[in-house]
């Protein structure tokens, strides 16, 4: 933090609206997703710089950093089913994020779309759906463009409405986490793979087993190209279509399911929802 605090006092030229300028047309350039957001950062730094002036814009920069790690920490609480855990340090990050003025970043962000995915898996899905439209709306005033992290937040907030029985408003939702990942990753990425068994799934709540044998399959093939052999996604495929053929076709439904419960077995709990 020192030593961006004393590139900037060195020079100046950089709080400029040239220099503003000339970021805006450095972002979208970058193809790096780590990238533009490292550059979307600075900008916003050096833009604060300017209102309210170096050495305050720095102490807001430190707490940002303490919120990121804070989310960091939760996140990783999230992923081994700890969320007890997670929720004391989202709460933290909260607590810090309301110290600040004008708090809105990618750190905001981070804090209330990790918050909305730990109340989907505690099946608070009104806190969820509440904490995910906000990170979305958010998102989109701080980036003003699509990325990976705003399909993957569409996607969790189609699943809220999906585990809801909101079939109506998980659809659209759906569609568009899908259209953004295909044009984003191309479409034989895992990620694709896993908005198109998403979608799979809804249309299996709903009955329309044809559909969801398609989207199933479609992801299934691109997981077989992209992942291990004993990838939980992989044993998710298996495991879902599995379920799907025996509505209608039993044997193939039992050849299915076995081979995703051999690998669930060496692998992931879990039976479909992936």
């Amino acid at each position: 933090m020192a030593i961006w605090k004393q590139i900037v006092k060195n020079h100046p030229e950089l709080l400029t609206d040239e220099a503003d300028r000339l970021y805006e047309e450095l972002i979208p350039e970058q193809s790096n997703e780590d990238v533009k957001q490292q550059l979307t950062r600075y900008r916003e730094w050096l833009r604060r710089c300017r209102v309210v002036g170096v050495d305050v814009a720095c102490l807001r920069i430190e707490s940002m950093l303490v919120v990121g790690e804070l989310n960091n920490q939760a996140l990783s609480e999230i992923e081994i089913g700890n969320y007890v855990n997670a929720e004391s340090f989202l709460m933290r990050a909260a607590e810090e994020l309301s110290k600040v003025d004008e708090a809105e970043g990618p750190e905001l962000v981070d804090t209330l779309y990790f918050t909305g995915v730990l109340h989907l898996k505690m099946a608070n899905y009104e806190a969820a759906e509440t904490e995910l439209r906000q990170a979305i709306a958010s998102h989109r005033r701080i980036y003003g463009r699509e990325n990976e992290q705003l399909a993957a937040m569409i996607g969790v907030l189609a699943e809220v409405y999906r585990e809801t029985e909101d079939y109506a408003s998980a659809m659209p939702l759906y569609d568009e986490d899908l259209d953004i990942s295909q044009r984003l990753k191309g479409e034989t990425d895992p990620g694709v793979a896993t908005s198109l068994h998403n979608k799979g799934l809804l249309y299996f709540d709903l009955g329309d087993y044809a559909k969801a044998q398609q989207f199933l399959e479609q992801a299934l093939e691109i997981r077989e190209l992209a992942l291990e052999s004993d990838s939980p996604e992989l044993a998710a495929s298996f495991n879902c279509l599995g379920e799907l053929h025996k509505k209608y076709l039993k044997y193939l439904g039992s050849r299915l399911q076995g081979e995703g419960e051999n690998i669930c077995s060496r692998s992931w709990p879990g039976p479909c929802r992936r």
